[in-house]
């Protein structure tokens, strides 16, 4: 695969948003007030980027365990999923996903024969959303009811990164004539005549070890404090 002829981020952006009709908030037990995403859409969304499921996508399960802790018992399964894109079938992306077979209720304990499907179904999310697959959820952008945050685009990347550059130079521009001025400060409390301890005392009282941690916007503010204690030679 010719990495240089892909944008990189191009089906994480493409399935990173979920519609709100494929949404829904939880709204009891452990995960009360977190999204549930609708397992439909992920496939849907798969089907658009890659094509039907046997054909531009696959998957397998590897294995599969359970685990009792009490009368409850978890069933886990993990599956390899494969995704083809620009003619290439890609390496294994693996999920793991588990579900309760037996749970303790009030009134005994109660089984799911739907156990090991809710448990594939959790373990395609986990491989889909290395994906980009309803990423915007996972990162925190939905609040229930609207996204909050929307995905940059390649182009916004690239301004901001420009931004970036302008910045920095502007700031390389800056450090001669920071540099000059640092010197010019210097050689005026140099003129003050102060002797070592003093200097480093009456610093001191104004929060500095040293001239030359004094920065810029500091630099008349402590000269004026100095000259109370040196002569100047003007």
């Amino acid at each position: 695969m010719n990495s240089e002829s892909i944008n990189n981020t191009e089906i994480y952006e493409s399935v990173a948003y979920p519609p709100a009709g494929a949404l829904k908030t939880i709204g009891a037990g452990r995960l009360k007030g977190m999204t549930d995403i609708n397992p439909q859409w992920r496939y849907l969304a798969m089907t658009r980027v890659f094509g039907p499921i046997g054909i531009g996508w696959a998957y397998k399960e590897v294995d599969r365990w359970e685990r009792t802790v009490g009368e409850e018992i978890a069933v886990f399964v993990k599956i390899a999923m494969r995704v083809k894109y620009k003619g290439e079938w890609s390496e294994p992306i693996e999920g793991i996903g588990g579900s309760r077979l037996a749970s303790a209720e009030t009134r005994g304990l109660h089984f799911s024969d739907e156990a090991y499907k809710m448990a594939t179904t959790d373990a395609l999310s986990v491989a889909m959303k290395q994906l980009g697959v309803a990423a915007a959820i996972y990162s925190g952008f939905w609040d229930g009811s609207k996204y909050t945050v929307e995905m940059s685009t390649p182009e916004q990347d690239a301004k901001l990164a420009q931004i970036d550059a302008d910045n920095q130079r502007l700031q390389e521009l800056k450090k001669p004539l920071a540099s000059e001025k640092k010197k010019a400060f210097l050689e005026t409390v140099a003129k003050l005549k102060l002797s070592p301890s003093v200097l480093i005392a009456r610093l001191g009282e104004i929060g500095f070890e040293s001239c030359n941690d004094v920065p810029e916007s500091h630099m008349r503010d402590v000269y004026n404090h100095l000259k109370e204690f040196g002569v100047s030679n003007g």
